[in-house]
C-alpha cells in the first residue's frame, strides 16, 4: 500500500488525499488531520486536548480511541446532541457565509460534518469517562489524556505512512 489515493484520468493521475497512518486497519488521511485540527481548535465545547507538536499524530491518537470506543453504545451520542454540538460550532463564525466558507475549505457540507462531530463526540465521551481530573482545569486534564493515550497507543500500535517519494511536497 503506498500511501495515496489516486484518481486516474485519461491523460494524468492526480492525488486526492493521502493516508498519513493505519489504525486497525483504518486508515487516516491527510484530510481527516485538517478538518481534526480545525474542529478541535474552533469547537468552544470540545473536550479533546489541543493538538501539540505533530498535529498528524495527535489525529491518531483520536482514531486510536475510536477504534476502542466507537462500537460501545455508552460513548455513542444522540442525533439531537450531535446537531446541537454541529449548531454551536456554526454559531462561532460570524456569518452564514464564514460558516459555508470554512466547511467548503475542507470540501464538506454539513451532512458530510455530521460523521465527523459523532466521532469527535465518541472520543471526547471516552475521555471524559475515563479520566478523573475536572476538564475544567486544562492543565490536569490534558495531562490525564496524554497518560491515558500513551496506554492506548501501545495496545493499538498505529503504523505512520510516510510520503511517497513521487508525491508532491
Amino acid at each position: 500500500m503506498h500511501g495515496v489515493l489516486i484518481l486516474i484520468s485519461a491523460a494524468r493521475a492526480e492525488v486526492l488525499d493521502r493516508v498519513v497512518a493505519v489504525v486497525e486497519g483504518q486508515p487516516v488521511l491527510a484530510s481527516e488531520v485538517a478538518i481534526g485540527v480545525d474542529l478541535a481548535e474552533l469547537d468552544p465545547s470540545s473536550r479533546l486536548p489541543p493538538p501539540k507538536g505533530d498535529v498528524t499524530l495527535w489525529a491518531i491518537d483520536t482514531v486510536v480511541v475510536r477504534a476502542l470506543a466507537e462500537s460501545v453504545k455508552l460513548y455513542t451520542p444522540s442525533a439531537r446532541e450531535v446537531q446541537e454540538r454541529i449548531d454551536g460550532l456554526r454559531s462561532t463564525f460570524a456569518d452564514r457565509e464564514s460558516w459555508t466558507r470554512f466547511l467548503a475549505r475542507h470540501g464538506l457540507d454539513e451532512a458530510r460534518l455530521e460523521p465527523m462531530m459523532r466521532r469527535q463526540l465518541v472520543v471526547e465521551r471516552f475521555l471524559l469517562r475515563n479520566i478523573q481530573a475536572d476538564p475544567n482545569d486544562r492543565e490536569a486534564w490534558n495531562a490525564e489524556a496524554e497518560a491515558l493515550l500513551a496506554v492506548l497507543r501501545e495496545r493499538v500500535a498505529p503504523r505512520i505512512v510516510p510520503p511517497s517519494s513521487t508525491e508532491p511536497p
